[in-house]
């Protein structure tokens, strides 16, 4: 079996109350564009993971699509 070298992207944020993060992998950000994401986030956490995931799939959805919005 052989191992990928995988290196994950890292941005360093104070968390802060109030405010939602999105986690995803690329399966996300290669389909979604960056502002129809933020423009997601301003609904509720599952409609926006739900919602994202479809958007995502319909788009092509050629890799895993992982998402995680942390309140």
């Amino acid at each position: 079996s052989t191992l990928l070298a995988v290196k994950p992207s890292v941005q360093m944020e104070s968390i802060r109350a109030g405010r939602k993060y999105l986690l995803c992998s690329d399966g996300l950000t290669d389909e979604v564009e960056i502002e129809t994401m933020e423009n997601l986030m301003q609904q509720t956490s599952d409609q926006a993971l739900h919602t994202m995931l479809e958007v995502a799939r319909k788009a092509g959805g050629r890799d895993n699509i992982s998402i995680i919005i942390a309140e």
